[in-house]
């Protein structure tokens, strides 16, 4: 890749070159996520697009559309319905380093965990329902006063709300 842009590739369990995954422009910074599954890739452009593309190929489905919106760390969940993600930087209704939930099939974003971390927060994993997510946070913010790695899990309802259950493990 002597252009620099970021481009996705799919591979063989083996290491296989497959193809190159089309997508309409560069990615944004961070803005590449796969399912768990593997089905699905979760792109973010720095146009203000988020989209789920198949991972063996196909058209991208444009999932939020807002020019004022840099999406990052996007996550898709198992069956491709949610997707969470950060913003990289703060846009009306978007606070940096909040966690954001867009429902493909319902439509609409809605605010998932308002943190108000002080680092941009690190890849999240969302579960197939949308309601648990998972991330660490490796810097020093009002999560994590000392910077040392953490993992955290939260669990949220179904409308946009504050955090509901906060929970930090080693």
């Amino acid at each position: 890749n002597t252009t620099h842009i970021r481009l996705p590739y799919t591979v063989t369990p083996s290491g296989g070159l497959l193809t190159t995954v089309p997508l309409p422009g560069p990615l944004q910074t961070g803005g590449l996520g796969l399912s768990p599954d593997g089905q699905w890739l979760a792109v973010a452009f720095p146009t203000g697009v988020l989209a789920l593309v198949p991972y063996s190929g196909g058209t991208p489905d444009t999932i939020l559309a807002d020019p004022a919106v840099l999406a990052t760390l996007p996550a898709p969940s198992m069956d491709g319905r949610f997707t969470a993600f950060s913003v990289l930087i703060a846009a009306p209704g978007y606070r940096r380093g909040d966690y954001f939930r867009v429902d493909r099939t319902n439509g609409g974003v809605a605010a998932m965990i308002e943190v108000q971390q002080a680092a941009v927060p690190e890849s999240p994993a969302i579960s197939g329902d949308g309601n648990r997510l998972v991330f660490t946070v490796s810097s020093p913010d009002t999560l994590n006063p000392d910077g040392s790695r953490e993992v955290f899990a939260a669990t949220v309802a179904t409308t946009p709300v504050r955090l509901l259950d906060f929970t930090a493990t080693v």
